[in-house]
């Protein structure tokens, strides 16, 4: 997936894709988030956001409305339609996303710390009051 001069790529109907992280924080952070809902149209927004160069699906993000999980459907009807298998595309569209998560990582650190789980996990807060549950 890594080639020798630092960039990425994916093989996706037998051709070579080139990889490259869109430099908008706030669109990979939208994709990541997106995930939560619907993973999958979430890693196809992924794999067309960062898809770089030629065959890219005619789907553009901004044309959605900067909704992730729309573009991705688009993104993943668009491949369909050309007749990739789904489970290519979505081993594709898997990679794509975690060098997505991972620089959404990078960009706003650690998620959640040790520290904060256990402290979390430590605590007892008041017991709630009678007819209030």
């Amino acid at each position: 997936m890594s080639t020798p001069n630092g960039g990425h790529t994916v093989t996706l109907g037998g051709e070579e894709i080139a990889i490259k992280l869109p430099p908008s924080p706030a669109m990979r952070l939208d994709i990541f988030y997106a995930a939560g809902t619907n993973v999958d149209r979430a890693a196809c927004a992924a794999l067309g956001a960062c898809w770089h160069g030629e065959g890219r699906p005619p789907a553009r993000y901004t044309r959605y409305q900067h909704k992730p999980l729309d573009y991705g459907g688009a993104v993943l009807d668009g491949l369909l339609a050309r007749g990739l298998p789904y489970r290519e595309i979505l081993a594709a569209a898997g990679e794509v996303f975690a060098l997505v998560a991972g620089s959404v990582r990078d960009l706003v650190g650690e998620l959640t710390t040790p520290d904060e789980v256990e402290a979390v996990e430590d605590f007892t807060g008041a017991p709630a009051a009678p007819g209030s549950g």
